[in-house]
């Protein structure tokens, strides 16, 4: 029987599909210290807030001496970590965990007056229609063929180009 290693993720990039792994850190707010740390195999960490949550107390015992060094302590995390299985999790643990769902931009009232939650979106004032050709240029000077009108869900581009791609001469 042959043993197999793990071969980590492959991460699609600008220059390719590398393998690697994803870093999890976790850090003390006041002192911005790193004080536990992981190395995950997979796309998605998630899965390993449980285990964090282990070592941060193991590491935070050592730190300080005290038996339960998470009492009175909120940790925060992304919405990559939110699930019914963490926070339940965490609730077993007795930690309290501040974690976001991924919908929480849509229910939030402090983001109701922010279109697409904060990403910046082109609109049809950003392209130079050319009458010649029927093409426009984009902010980056590039060509492109017009091929019709269709509304995002932000309703920013009316009308916007389907698809960019590039004339060619």
């Amino acid at each position: 029987m042959k043993a197999r290693r793990s071969i980590g993720l492959k991460v699609r990039g600008p220059h390719g599909v590398i393998q690697g792994y994803n870093g999890i850190a976790v850090a003390d707010a006041e002192n911005q210290v790193i004080v536990a740390a992981n190395v995950a195999g997979s796309v998605h960490e998630g899965d390993l807030l449980p285990g964090m949550i282990d070592e941060l107390k193991t590491a935070m015992q050592n730190i300080t001496g005290k038996e339960e060094p998470l009492e009175n302590v909120t940790i925060l995390g992304d919405t990559g970590y939110f699930s019914e299985k963490n926070l339940e999790e965490a609730q077993a643990r007795g930690v309290d965990v501040l974690i976001p769902d991924q919908q929480f931009r849509k229910w939030d009232e402090s983001f109701k007056d922010q279109k697409c939650h904060g990403k910046r979106r082109y609109t049809k004032e950003d392209f130079t229609y050319n009458e010649d050709d029927n093409t426009y240029t984009c902010p980056a000077g590039k060509r492109l063929e017009y091929k019709g009108h269709m509304e995002d869900e932000c309703k920013s581009l009316s009308p916007v180009l389907q698809t960019l791609n590039t004339v060619r001469k």
